[in-house]
């Protein structure tokens, strides 16, 4: 397993979580994305037609919340990295 450790190195000492980590929890966002407004938009037509149950909202706000807490920590993650890289001097 040394080699493979090896291999995978260079995932982790940009990315602390790893690349395959991040491709993970950004694609369940966005299909949770998606999910939750085909929720919403199919609770229109069925009865009572025009109005979104309580649940489907709650459900969709709780979507919400997981997807901007994935991209919000990506978003943060990403931002600290570009920081410490400016930090470091310039070696020639």
């Amino acid at each position: 397993m040394v080699g493979h450790r090896q291999c995978d190195s260079h995932l982790t000492d940009r990315h602390p979580v790893g690349l395959r980590a991040g491709v993970t929890e950004k694609a369940s966002a966005c299909l949770l994305l998606v999910f939750g407004a085909a929720m919403a938009a199919t609770s229109l037509f069925l009865p009572p037609e025009g109005e979104i149950d309580g649940t489907v909202l709650m459900l969709f706000a709780q979507i919400l919340v997981y997807a901007g807490s994935i991209f919000g920590v990506k978003i943060y993650i990403h931002d600290l990295l570009n920081k410490e890289e400016k930090k470091k001097p310039a070696t020639s």
